[in-house]
């Protein structure tokens, strides 16, 4: 089961949307959850784990969370 990190919108901020290969990018902005927080999959870390704007959030002080407790944020369309 995929895990993911938990960030702040501030450290979304630092990270920022940005594209690591041709026609593949990251938005760290994506899956907002109720408690205000974003993620960044484990497997997504693991692969740009060496770029600067990773390297800016700390992670190896933040608990991976489990796909099944996450609690995504729903928008009315």
């Amino acid at each position: 089961m995929e895990r993911f990190y938990k960030i702040t919108k501030a450290e979304a901020a630092l990270i920022g949307k940005f594209e690591y290969a041709p026609n593949q990018a990251i938005d760290p902005f994506v899956g907002e959850q109720v408690d205000g927080s974003y993620l960044i999959s484990g497997t997504m870390y693991n692969l740009l784990k060496d770029r600067a704007e990773i390297k800016q959030i700390d992670f190896s002080k933040k608990t991976p969370v489990a796909q099944d407790k996450l609690d995504t944020k729903t928008f009315k369309i």
